[in-house]
């Protein structure tokens, strides 16, 4: 469905989408359906060329604005963000090289594709120099268009995907660190402090041999451990907590 409406910059411009839509600024990042729009611009001094190459790349999901020359694109891309640029190789005002630039200041992952009627080996090895995607003389087959949009549209969400899953692995990534610096801690107290429990809840009673106390002191107290954990007086952990600090 056409929509033809003024874009914020000022200038008049066709913004193309694959379902009617009452937003006729052309700004939209997402599809009624909730999936993610790709949103495509195009630069073209031929207005009839224009009309046909938004007609030929219309899908589903897909947001197109036409422009008829670079100074245009610019300020539409000022507006707003753009996911693949097909524009001329030679329009009046700025030419599709000095706008593949422009585009990639501000986007360095737009992918550009060149179409001209006025190709040379050195255009093109300038182009792709400079980042172009894809590069396409005029006259070209329908197919051929189609083909460049659709494998650069399959890249931009391949690429999309690829960042999110990286941005929840930082998050879980994030999570781990924090629940190991939790660790570590509290896990040097817990003995600690399960030791104090453990001596406040024996009332004191158990008298714990000095450091200069004999080997059979040290062994009377480890039997007497043994009884008070036979009896149930103390368990495991503490028992095992205790015989530590008699082995220091």
């Amino acid at each position: 469905m056409e929509a033809i409406g003024r874009l914020p910059s000022g200038f008049r411009g066709k913004i193309i989408t694959a379902a009617p839509s009452n937003n006729r600024r052309g700004v939209t990042m997402e599809s009624q359906e909730g999936r993610e729009t790709i949103r495509i611009l195009i630069a073209e001094d031929d207005a009839r060329i224009g009309d046909l190459l938004a007609e030929v790349l219309r899908r589903e999901g897909r947001e197109i604005v036409v422009v008829e020359d670079g100074l245009r694109a610019v300020e539409a891309m000022e507006e707003a963000p753009f996911d693949i640029l097909v524009t001329d190789l030679n329009m009046p005002g700025m030419g599709g090289l000095e706008l593949m630039r422009r585009a990639k200041e501000r986007n360095p992952h737009v992918l550009v594709i060149i179409v001209t009627g006025y190709a040379s080996l050195d255009s093109a090895i300038q182009a792709v120099k400079e980042g172009a995607y894809d590069y396409i003389r005029k006259p070209f087959k329908v197919d051929e268009l189609q083909i460049s949009v659709d494998n650069a549209c399959d890249k931009i969400m391949l690429f999309r995907e690829n960042q999110r899953l990286l941005e929840r692995l930082r998050e879980q990534e994030e999570r781990c660190r924090e629940q190991q610096d939790a660790q570590a801690q509290s896990t040097p107290e817990e003995p600690a402090v399960m030791e104090r429990l453990t001596l406040h809840r024996l009332g004191l009673a158990l008298p714990l041999p000095s450091v200069n106390s004999s080997p059979y002191s040290t062994l009377e107290a480890l039997e007497r451990l043994g009884r008070l954990r036979k009896e149930g007086v103390i368990d495991d952990q503490e028992f095992a907590l205790l015989k530590r600090r008699l082995m220091v």
